[in-house]
C-alpha cells in the first residue's frame, strides 16, 4: 500500500500548495459566515422566538434569545461544517479532472500501480483534506464559543461528532470521484464546483430560517 501512501501525499500537496484551490473551496464557509452575522443570525433568532412565543403562556423573554442566539450558532457550525464536507473534497478531486486535462493520467496508467490504488490516492487525499478542514472549523467554533461563555461539547459527543464527520467527508469524497469520472475538462469541473457550492448551503438548510423546516 505504499503506493497508495505516496499518491496520496502527492494529490494533498498539490491542493495545500495551490493557495487559490484552498481560498476557493471554503469560499461557501465564508459566504455563510458573512450572510450569518449580517443578516441571517439575527433574523433566525427572532424568529425562533417569535415560534417559542406562539406557545403561549408566561415566558421568559431574555432568556428565550439566549438560548435561541446560542442555538442559531450551533446551527451555523454543523452548517458550516456540511458545507466543508462538500466544498473541499471536491475541490482537492479536481486533481484527477486536471491530471486527465493534462494528459498526466495517462502516465500512471502505463506505471506496474493499479486503477484501484489510483482511485484510493485520489479518494483519501480529499477524505484527509475535507476532515482536516473540518477540524480546525469545529476547533475554531469550539474557541469562538468559549469565549462567548458557552460550554463546551461534552467529550463522548465531541468523539461522535468527529465520527460523523469523517463518515461525512468520506462519502462525500466517494461520490466525488464517482462524478469526476464523468467530467473531462477543467473549466467544467469548476463551474461545477461553482454551482454545488451555492446550492450545498440551501440543501443543509443553512438559508432557511429553522420554523420554515
Amino acid at each position: 500500500m505504499i503506493e497508495v501512501f505516496y499518491l496520496t501525499k502527492r494529490n494533498c500537496l498539490i491542493f495545500v500548495r495551490e493557495k487559490s484551490a484552498v481560498f476557493f473551496s471554503v469560499l461557501s464557509m465564508l459566504i455563510v459566515l458573512a450572510l450569518m452575522v449580517i443578516f441571517l443570525g439575527r433574523m433566525n433568532s427572532t424568529s425562533l422566538v417569535n415560534m417559542l412565543a406562539e406557545f403561549g403562556g408566561g415566558r421568559n423573554t431574555v432568556q428565550d434569545e439566549g438560548n435561541a442566539a446560542w442555538l442559531i450558532q450551533l446551527w451555523t457550525l454543523a452548517g458550516v461544517l456540511a458545507v466543508n464536507a462538500v466544498t473541499v473534497t471536491l475541490t482537492v478531486t479536481g486533481a484527477m479532472v486536471q491530471d486527465e486535462t493534462e494528459k498526466r493520467i495517462m502516465a500512471f496508467y502505463v506505471t506496474p500501480v493499479s486503477r484501484l490504488k489510483l482511485s484510493l490516492g485520489y479518494i483519501l487525499a480529499s477524505w484527509l483534506a475535507g476532515f482536516g478542514m473540518c477540524l480546525v472549523t469545529l476547533a475554531a467554533g469550539e474557541g469562538y464559543f468559549l469565549m462567548q461563555g458557552y460550554p463546551l461539547f461534552a467529550l463522548d459527543n465531541l468523539v461522535k461528532l468527529c465520527g460523523m464527520i469523517a463518515l461525512n467527508t468520506f462519502t462525500f469524497s466517494a461520490l466525488g470521484y464517482l462524478l469526476a469520472l464523468f467530467v473531462h475538462s477543467a473549466k467544467a469541473w469548476s463551474g461545477m464546483l461553482t454551482i454545488i457550492g451555492t446550492l450545498v448551503g440551501f440543501a443543509g438548510g443553512i438559508y432557511l430560517p429553522i420554523d420554515s423546516l
